[in-house]
C-alpha cells in the first residue's frame, strides 16, 4: 500500500485495486471509527468497483498513516483523503463513506465540488448534538482505553440487529468479538473523539454531488432517523434504508453492494431530474 505525504508529519497509507480507466471516475471509499481501509472495504471491493480503479485510504488513526497525534479534525481527515486520490493520480472521482466516513466524506464533497462527482453516505449522521450520541463515544473512547475487550463485545452486541446475532451460536459470536479486538486500529480513540464535534448543518446545503444516503433500519449506534434527517438539506439527494444493524458493511453486504451499483449505473439526477423506479425515493 502506498503512502501519500502531505507535511512533515503526515503521510496517507492507501489502498489501490484495479486500474485507473480513461473518462471513469475512480471510487474512493472511507471507512468509519476505528477501522481502516482493509476491514471496512476489502471483502466489498470486487463487488463495488465494477470494472474501475477503488482508492481505500487510511485517515489519521488508521492504517500505517503518520500524522501529528494530537486531536483530530474534519478538515485534516478531508485533506487526508483527496490527498491519497490526488498521489493516485485521480482528477475527479466517486466517494462512498460509511459512518464516520460517511461524514468525511459529506464534508469532501461540499470542500471539493470540482473534485466528487457522486456520493454515497452510509449510516451517517449531521450532528452529534444528542446527550445519547455523546455517551455513546464517551463510553467507546473510555474502553478503548481501559477495557478494549469490552469495547469489541459492545460493538458487536450493537452494530448487528438482533435478529442477525440470534441467528448465531454463542462461539460464532464469540469469534465475532475476537475478529473486531483484533482488528482495532490504534487512533479510535481520537476518532471516537471526533465523532462527538459532528455538526454538518452548513455543510449539507453546500453539497453539489448527486448523493444517496443510505440508513439501516435496525442501526443502534446511528439511529436511522440521523440518516433520514441528512437527506432534505443535500439538493441531489435520494434515500434507500436496509434492514440491517450498523454494521451493514458486513450484515448485508450483497444488498449494499447492489444499491450503491445501482445508483452509479443510472444517469445523474442532476441532468435526469425524473423520479425513479425501486427503493430508492428522492430527498427533495
Amino acid at each position: 500500500m502506498p503512502l501519500a505525504p502531505i507535511d512533515e508529519h503526515t503521510a496517507v497509507d492507501y489502498l489501490v485495486a484495479g486500474e485507473a480507466q480513461p473518462g471513469v471516475p475512480d471510487l474512493v471509499l472511507v471507512h468509519g471509527t476505528g477501522g481502516s481501509a482493509e476491514s471496512n472495504w476489502l471483502h466489498l471491493v470486487d463487488g463495488l468497483r465494477d470494472g474501475r480503479r477503488v482508492i481505500a485510504p487510511n485517515y489519521a488513526g488508521s492504517g500505517r498513516t503518520t500524522d501529528h497525534g494530537g486531536e483530530l479534525s474534519l478538515g485534516e481527515l478531508v485533506a487526508q483523503v483527496d490527498a491519497a486520490a490526488t498521489h493516485a493520480g485521480s482528477e475527479r472521482y466517486d466517494v462512498v463513506g460509511f459512518s464516520l466516513g460517511a461524514v468525511v466524506g459529506a464534508q469532501l464533497a461540499a470542500d471539493r465540488p470540482e473534485r466528487v462527482r457522486r456520493l454515497v453516505l452510509v449510516n451517517g449522521w449531521g450532528t452529534s448534538a444528542s446527550g445519547r450520541i455523546q455517551l455513546q463515544f464517551d463510553l467507546w473512547q473510555r474502553l478503548h482505553a481501559r477495557e478494549p475487550r469490552a469495547l469489541a463485545e459492545l460493538l458487536v452486541l450493537t452494530g448487528f440487529s438482533p435478529g442477525f446475532l440470534a441467528k448465531r451460536p454463542a462461539h460464532v459470536i464469540e469469534r465475532m468479538v475476537e475478529e473486531t479486538l483484533t482488528s482495532f486500529q490504534p487512533g479510535i480513540g481520537r476518532q471516537a473523539a471526533l465523532d462527538q464535534q459532528v455538526d454538518l448543518s452548513a455543510t449539507f446545503p453546500r453539497i453539489r454531488s448527486s448523493t444517496l444516503v443510505i440508513g439501516s433500519r435496525e442501526d443502534h449506534i446511528v439511529p436511522v432517523d440521523l440518516s433520514r434527517q441528512m437527506v432534505a438539506p443535500i439538493r441531489w439527494s435520494d434515500y434507500h434504508e436496509i434492514s440491517s444493524g450498523h454494521l451493514v458493511i458486513f450484515e448485508q453486504p450483497a444488498e449494499l453492494v447492489s444499491t450503491v451499483t445501482r445508483f452509479f449505473a443510472r444517469p445523474d439526477r442532476r441532468t435526469n431530474p425524473q423520479p425513479i423506479s425501486g427503493p430508492e425515493r428522492r430527498g427533495r
